[in-house]
């Protein structure tokens, strides 16, 4: 019901310039770089740079091929639907030892695109 939102959120990340070195590739992927620009530095959510690198870290899928010149670029990105996950994985981390940690994680992704959509001033599909 919010996929459309959330492709609008990712599309702007992507076309986001926070620091061209992490983005020699194609623009349908996001930086790290924009990750930490956006939830940290723009939604201000209390998260330290290393705790969005852990929900980063998880949410990549395998790289299959690590020989390959372009593999360490793709350690770097996400692409949409790794994207999807690490939503899923911040409002895990966020929550995490509040008052809100015993809520469903549905509850907790909710809340989270409520802010992501704010900044866009759209709202969550319900």
């Amino acid at each position: 019901m919010n996929e459309a939102n959330i492709q609008h959120v990712f599309n702007f990340l992507c076309k986001n310039k926070m620091d061209a070195e992490d983005k020699p590739y194609s623009a349908e992927i996001c930086a790290f770089s924009d990750l930490v620009w956006f939830f940290r530095d723009t939604i201000k959510y209390k998260l330290s740079t290393r705790q969005i690198r852990q929900c980063f870290g998880e949410s990549k899928m395998t790289v299959i091929n690590e020989q390959d010149k372009d593999a360490a670029l793709k350690y770097n990105k996400l692409v949409y639907v790794e994207f999807l996950e690490f939503i899923a994985r911040l409002a895990l981390t966020l929550f995490e030892g509040t008052e809100l940690e015993e809520k469903e994680l549905n509850e907790k992704i909710e809340l989270v695109l409520d802010e992501m959509f704010a900044f866009f001033n759209m709202k969550r599909v319900m």
